[in-house]
């Protein structure tokens, strides 16, 4: 009775200030003695991000691990599995599951929204990205492999949706030629905040 399936999406609904309901799991653990405790625990990883006020919001946002961990799928979780960090409480049966996690919906400029993952560990040499309707926006790159962990929010930050890149445009004249390019600003992510994320 220790084992139990648990699913996390790799599609999940867009809510402003909160997360898709349909992947808010707990693992509850009773204590029996002179005062009786029944605690939950998040059992899912949460990352926070805000899409900036007054920006172009996007359709669609997706978190990335480009390593080899798998952050969505249907899965096992053991509460009793011990390890280094909380990723070895589950299980990719037959190594199905994905590595990336879409929101989509309707998102709006200057709200707050999460991504719900299985915890994973990435590396140093390859990170997790966070890419606005297929163009990214941020990437996080550890010094070293870095557990991300159950009941823990990690705060992405304010992310904004790039400028379109427009094509250079080239004005002729009998003497010169000139070509113009736009630019685009992109920030990158430089730390990330951990945060209680109990239920």
């Amino acid at each position: 009775g220790k084992i139990t399936n648990v699913h996390i999406g790799g599609t999940q609904t867009a809510i402003a200030g909160s997360f898709d309901p349909t992947y808010a799991r707990a693992y509850g653990e009773a204590t029996m003695n002179l005062n009786p405790e029944f605690k939950f625990t998040s059992i899912h990883t949460l990352f926070k991000f805000t899409v900036k006020a007054g920006s172009t919001a996007p359709s669609k946002v997706t978190l990335t691990n480009n390593g080899m961990q798998m952050i969505a799928g249907l899965t096992t979780y053991d509460p009793a599995a011990t390890g280094d960090n909380d990723r070895a409480k589950f299980t990719f049966p037959g190594g199905s599951g994905a590595k990336e996690v879409s929101l989509k919906g309707s998102f709006e400029a200057g709200k707050t929204y999460y991504i719900v993952t299985v915890p994973f560990v990435t590396g140093s040499t390859t990170g997790i990205t966070v890419s606005f309707d297929g163009v990214q926006v941020k990437t996080f790159k550890p010094a070293a492999d870095f557990a991300f962990n159950s009941n823990t929010i990690y705060n992405l930050g304010t992310l904004e949706k790039p400028a379109a890149v427009k094509t250079p445009t080239v004005e002729m004249n009998t003497t010169s030629v000139l070509v113009k390019q736009s630019e685009d600003e992109t920030s990158w992510l430089t730390s990330l905040e951990g945060g209680t994320a109990g239920m």
